[in-house]
């Protein structure tokens, strides 16, 4: 049997304020929601708790505020599975926070990060490294890119994989470069994959960014190329309730699924399983 994968997540730990409607409302309109719901929101949060309830050791490195929000989000990655020992707790900082407009169609944002943007470089390496061992380290762009490369340079040094969740896109600059370069994996949906490599063929990409690339498609399915060979799996049909946190359900059984099963193909279905599970659900 194979030892449980050890995957910590370096990112945004946020409260998210979620309004549920049946269609978006255009710029500059006000609209009705059928519902409203609050809890644990940021992508490196969201893929922390996937990561776990995929059957992953799942390690969160990030810092929260000492407010009402910290609290709340801490306990709820605890209760989850979520090893917690490496996020810091600023007392006299705010935890991050989310506005969320959901529907069907899809989900618009606007994100405050909080506490967490302003951690030091050596506090995030030191934290990285004190988890050691682990298999992967998982970063995304809601944090600053400098604190980014600072944990894939602790993963790097244990001998990790580092996948890199290039969401939301940014425009290159000398930091996000670095970061590339030190990615083993890239994984992108079709328009950040169009901003990053200047191609949505994932072939090219991974060419491109030289590291294996992903890509999500939707309905379409996801796809994966190591420079060489390109793989493509097919999107079940489901009945969506939500997109909200999909993305990061399939990271995260991608990322379970390649430590478990080694090959592309069985990871990009473990990926589009759990990305399934969580538009229906």
């Amino acid at each position: 049997m194979n030892p449980r994968p050890r995957i910590a997540v370096f990112g945004s730990v946020h409260m998210d304020l979620i309004a549920h409607a049946g269609t978006l409302p255009e710029k500059a309109r006000s609209g009705m929601a059928h519902g409203f719901s609050m809890g644990l929101g940021g992508k490196g949060g969201n893929q922390a708790v996937e990561c776990a309830a995929m059957g992953a050791e799942a390690f969160m490195v990030t810092r929260l505020g000492g407010d009402e929000f910290g609290r709340s989000l801490l306990s709820s990655l605890q209760a989850r599975g979520v090893d917690c020992s490496g996020i810091e707790v600023a007392e006299d900082k705010q935890t991050g926070a989310s506005t969320v407009l959901s529907s069907p169609e899809g989900y618009t944002s606007l994100i405050f990060p909080g506490a967490a943007a302003a951690m030091k470089m050596e506090d995030v390496g030191a934290c990285v490294t004190a988890l050691a061992p682990l298999h992967m380290l998982l970063l995304q762009l809601e944090l600053p890119e400098s604190l980014s490369v600072a944990a894939a340079r602790a993963a790097k040094e244990m001998g990790a994989r580092v996948v890199l969740n290039a969401s939301p896109p940014l425009a290159m600059n000398e930091e996000l470069r670095q970061l590339l370069a030190l990615s083993d994996i890239v994984l992108v949906n079709e328009s950040e994959a169009l901003a990053l490599a200047g191609t949505a063929d994932v072939l090219a990409a991974a060419k491109v960014l030289n590291s294996i690339a992903v890509i999500t498609r939707g309905a379409a399915g996801s796809s994966a190329s190591d420079g060489e060979t390109a793989w493509n799996e097919a999107a079940p049909a489901v009945a969506v309730r939500s997109t909200v946190g999909a993305g990061d359900a399939f990271l995260a059984g991608f990322c379970a699924g390649l430590c478990e099963m080694k090959d592309l193909p069985s990871a990009l279905r473990a990926g589009t399983r759990a990305a399934a599970r969580k538009l229906s659900s």
